[in-house]
């Protein structure tokens, strides 16, 4: 993707997507800036392996639905009403289908418990987008990031939670172009 877009190039990264940009920046990728939108980074530890192991037993019978639900629901911690909204959406049906790979992802993010201060290596500008009806762990990883980046920007999206790309896709869009036209 870099590759095609080029040299200087904005990276933008939501949930899982946002730790795999952020790795890519502080890994040297040639990036102008970076726009991370609720990086689920496990900064309180490892946590939630009840609700794992039920999304884990719901794939593993191919109950799709019933493990993305659970995922969203009790791992993500959306809002029932978002949660309806999602559900309504086209998303819901390309995630569902997702979902046999999303237990790899959670793993991946859990197992980042330790490792951690890689993420502050980052050195491109970076906009910190979060929901202000985001559940804690998502406040902690954003401030986690806010404090460790030395150009950090922090815009909450009023009203939001994990999925303002879905329930809110404007907002969202105009937060990274007022941000992208501060370069």
């Amino acid at each position: 993707m870099l590759a095609a877009a080029g040299p200087g190039a904005t990276l933008f990264g939501h949930s899982y997507g946002a730790i795999v940009a952020a790795a890519a920046a502080a890994a040297g990728a040639d990036i102008s800036a970076l726009v991370l939108y609720e990086p689920p980074l496990p900064v309180n530890g490892p946590t939630r392996e009840k609700e794992m192991s039920s999304f884990a037993a719901a794939v593993a019978a191919g109950e799709h639905d019933r493990a993305l639900t659970i995922m969203v629901s009790d791992i993500v911690k959306m809002s029932d009403a978002d949660v309806a909204r999602m559900r309504e959406t086209p998303l819901w049906a390309e995630m569902v289908g997702r979902t046999p790979t999303l237990e790899r992802e959670l793993r991946t993010v859990y197992g980042l418990a330790g490792d951690l201060d890689r993420f502050t290596a980052i050195r491109q500008r970076t906009l910190l987008l979060l929901g202000s009806e985001s559940p804690q762990h998502q406040v902690d990883a954003t401030q986690f990031l806010a404090g460790g980046l030395p150009d950090a920007t922090v815009v909450e999206l009023a009203g939001r939670q994990h999925h303002a790309n879905v329930t809110a896709p404007v907002a969202l869009a105009d937060a990274v172009r007022s941000f992208l036209r501060r370069a």
